[in-house]
């Protein structure tokens, strides 16, 4: 049988034989070839665990071959190579879960590998286009990258390095902005080869200052994807006299807020269009949110058939899905930078 990797208890995943998914209306059913990790695949693992989870499959991120194609997908057709997003680590569906040899795949959440692009770089892009959509163009609503800004305006990615801030850095560039980031010093350079104008060193004192001088203190748009105590209040700080928006990809301690100051928050499972829960909280599913979703991942399908976006760096774990276990306990104990741990399916034992 297919082998699948689950929660067994808080801290705890295990490699367990599964059916054969059956892909359903709009869904395709792929044979993965590379997975990703991401850091909400570790916090539900370790963090985000909560009585009931065991046996919830875990996993968001995907690549692989199309074999089988739900009623009404006319977009693929089985052989076609392709990546994209499962709603892995929460009870949204018995099938859910990217870390796995088997995987169902939404055909509008999803795109084709583009000649050239390894599995390996197009496992790394799933939770990250979800979140980029949401961020800069649901909720910052910069020009969409077809139509961009006739004169550049500053806008903040606070942690250009990550995943996510990477895939931001690119989609910022080609809405037309003058990008602003932050990260270590020895990040630098890959932040701007992503599209970064300026990026600073959100360790430095003196950060706020610098990034006012940079945006000429225009700046009223910014996504936060690290979200840890301090960087809301260097956000915020950093707007220009009459405010901004700023929008963060996890739930945390949003304040000190200046007033002038709008929020907003939401969570990549969004982009699914139905209810879900996390951490205890259950979050209503939006058609609207869907349908965003739905025209971005086309989008970012162009842009890659087009080559106008790069892939994050990604560091292969050996032992494919057993190699999960210390890949978690490394992104849990925060031993990751600039790069997206991946496995490739076939080195899993028994596969």
């Amino acid at each position: 049988m297919p082998k699948s990797l689950r929660i067994k208890a808080q801290g705890e995943v295990e490699i367990v034989d599964r059916p054969m998914p059956t892909p359903g209306q709009n869904q395709i059913l792929v044979k993965n070839v590379a997975v990703a990790q991401n850091p909400i695949d570790w916090q539900c693992v370790y963090d985000y665990f909560a009585p009931g989870s065991e046996g919830t499959l875990i996993g968001n991120d995907f690549a692989g071959v199309v074999i089988a194609l739900g009623q009404g997908v006319t977009r693929y057709k089985t052989g076609d190579r392709v990546a994209g997003i499962a709603p892995g680590n929460i009870n949204l569906s018995p099938d859910s879960g990217a870390f796995a040899e088997f995987v169902i795949g939404d055909a509008d959440l999803s795109f084709k590998i583009p000649d050239g692009m390894s599995f390996e770089d197009a496992s790394t892009f799933g939770t990250a286009v979800a979140t980029v959509g949401q961020s800069l163009y649901q909720f910052l609503d910069l020009p969409w990258p077809t139509e961009p800004a006739g004169e550049p305006f500053p806008v903040l990615v606070y942690g250009g390095s990550s995943s996510m801030g990477s895939l931001a850095l690119q989609f910022a560039k080609l809405s037309g902005c003058k990008v602003i980031t932050t990260a270590s010093p020895k990040n630098f350079d890959f932040v701007k080869t992503m599209g970064a104008d300026e990026v600073f060193d959100y360790r430095d004192a003196d950060i706020v200052t610098k990034i006012k001088a940079a945006c000429g203190n225009k700046l009223t748009k910014a996504v936060d994807t690290i979200c840890l105590p301090g960087t809301t209040s260097i956000i915020t700080e950093s707007f220009s006299p009459t405010g901004g928006r700023l929008h963060n990809l996890r739930y945390t301690d949003m304040t000190p807020f200046r007033k002038d100051v709008a929020a907003t928050v939401s969570g990549g499972y969004a982009v699914f269009g139905v209810p879900w829960s996390l951490k205890g909280n259950t979050f209503p599913g939006l058609p609207e949110d869907r349908i965003h979703s739905t025209r971005f991942w086309k989008l970012t399908d162009e842009l890659l058939a087009e080559e106008k976006l790069q892939p994050h760096p990604s560091k292969v774990i050996s032992g494919g899905l057993e190699g999960v276990k210390e890949g978690l306990k490394m992104q849990k104990e925060w031993k990751l930078s600039a790069e997206k741990l991946v496995y490739l399916i076939g080195d899993t034992p028994g596969i």
